[in-house]
């Protein structure tokens, strides 16, 4: 009798351990819809608080994360990741309580830097499974694919208006920047998935060719370094010694192919332009003039200044004092929220139009210590893709590979945009982070159960 009961206490145990994989599975999917669409579905006529549909994922899977971690505990997340978390939470206190920040900029600048931190734990303390990862490729996939025909549309509206930008060329996502470091990500992962079976097969280049394609409409230059830069890493890091150089010069020959396409598309975009800004060989004095530096850019800016110009000026500005240096200006004091007057910083008009990048805005509010510290997690997940990637070859290993290129394209995009405001961006990014971070966790506690079959990361 105790045996049945035995018996039938497991399998409830088990339906409800099922049904919860089952709900984080589904709740993982509905996070990447989210972040894809929701802006998109909010321009389209949707009520406003859909746009908010990310944040409450995050609240969802945050209490989720507490309350499995509290009874299985985080092993599986790496000593050298909390210390780093304790570290900025001590360093955002501070800045706090040094520059007396209102509770609405606190709430502002919290919903940035650390909603997307629930899905870096959530491998953590759930197994995700190769099943659930290749069913979320298949998602990815197609949202990527969505992105091209979007762009089409919105760039034929852009040119019926006799408009010459490519600013409104988003996608479904906020910015054209955001869409191009999206996609330039996604084109990472396809040849890290990829290239251990193969780099030149057609189908993976008209793939890539379809996911880069509303780069070459959107204008954003910087679509020539960021495509070379991550591809090439990628290919290198996922080519066994002996065949690297092979692999590398393919990787290369795409390359030199989508640039054949990219430039002669974008500068057949600025033949009407009253203001063309052709792609030539004097593309980094141009940009140096016109891009990186602003004439009369500085504090209080009424224009938007160079990405140059918001390396800079913030640097400039937090070391003219110790205490801005060291606590930055408080979390979310420097921003302008879109949540309204309420959210937004006392130092959010001053610099309005200089914290346009992520880099500028960890430097404002976070001191030079703090965005050591932010620097410091990218590098982290750099370095565990670069180790799990040559573990195996199983689905997590070969993520890993693409993850390799992602990290460094995402770092630099710190650079270019708003990287951590962008839902696109940073939610997918410290998901996947969250499950290779796991893996490399498993790895040092039990090196000799390595299993390349299946996706560890619980």
């Amino acid at each position: 009798m105790a045996y049945g009961h035995r018996t039938a206490n497991a399998r409830l145990e088990s339906g409800a351990d099922h049904q919860s994989k089952l709900t984080m599975q589904i709740l993982i999917a509905i996070m990447f819809c989210s972040v894809a669409l929701s802006t998109f579905l909010v321009r389209s006529g949707l009520p406003g608080f859909t746009a908010l549909a990310p944040e409450v994922i995050s609240a969802i899977t945050a209490v989720c994360v507490v309350v499995i971690g509290a009874k299985q505990g985080f092993s599986n997340v790496q000593p050298k990741y909390w210390i780093v978390f304790a570290l900025l939470a001590a360093f955002i206190i501070c800045g706090i309580v040094v520059n007396e920040v209102a509770t609405g900029p606190i709430v502002a600048g919290l919903r940035y830097y650390l909603r997307a931190i629930p899905f870096f734990l959530l491998p953590a303390v759930v197994d995700i499974r190769e099943g659930w990862t290749k069913r979320h490729f298949w998602l990815l996939t197609f949202l990527c694919l969505l992105q091209s025909p979007m762009a089409a549309i919105q760039r034929k509206a852009v040119m019926d208006q006799n408009r010459y930008t490519g600013d409104g060329v988003i996608g479904t996502l906020q910015t054209s920047g955001s869409l191009s470091v999206f996609l330039v990500c996604a084109a990472c992962v396809l040849v890290g998935l990829e290239v251990r079976r193969g780099l030149l097969r057609p189908a993976l280049i008209v793939l890539l060719l379809v996911f880069l394609f509303p780069t070459m409409i959107n204008e954003t230059k910087v679509t020539v370094f960021l495509v070379p830069l991550g591809l090439l890493t990628t290919a290198f890091i996922g080519t066994m010694p002996g065949r690297r150089l092979r692999v590398a010069g393919a990787a290369a020959a795409f390359t030199l192919l989508l640039g054949s396409i990219f430039i002669p598309v974008y500068n057949a975009m600025q033949v009407n332009n009253p203001y063309p800004q052709t792609i030539s060989l004097d593309l980094l004095t141009d940009n140096k003039k016109n891009y990186l530096e602003k004439r009369d850019a500085g504090v209080g800016a009424r224009t938007y200044v160079g990405r140059g110009d918001a390396f800079d000026i913030p640097l400039r500005y937090v070391t003219q004092d110790t205490m801005k240096l060291a606590f930055g200006l408080g979390i979310g004091n420097a921003n302008v929220s879109a949540l309204g007057p309420n959210f937004s910083g006392k130092y959010g008009s001053l610099f309005e139009f200089v914290a346009t990048t992520s880099f500028a805005l960890f430097v404002l509010e976070l001191g030079i210590p703090g965005t050591i510290l932010v620097l410091l997690l990218h590098w982290f997940v750099f370095r565990d893709s670069v180790t799990v990637a040559r573990t195996g070859e199983g689905l997590v290993e070969r993520l890993a590979v693409g993850w390799v290129g992602v990290s460094v394209v995402m770092g630099v995009a710190l650079f270019y945009i708003p990287a951590h405001a962008e839902p696109a961006l940073a939610y997918p990014f410290w998901y996947f982070a969250g499950v290779i971070a796991a893996r490399r966790a498993h790895l040092l506690q039990a090196p000799a159960s390595r299993n390349t079959g299946r996706v560890i990361a619980g």
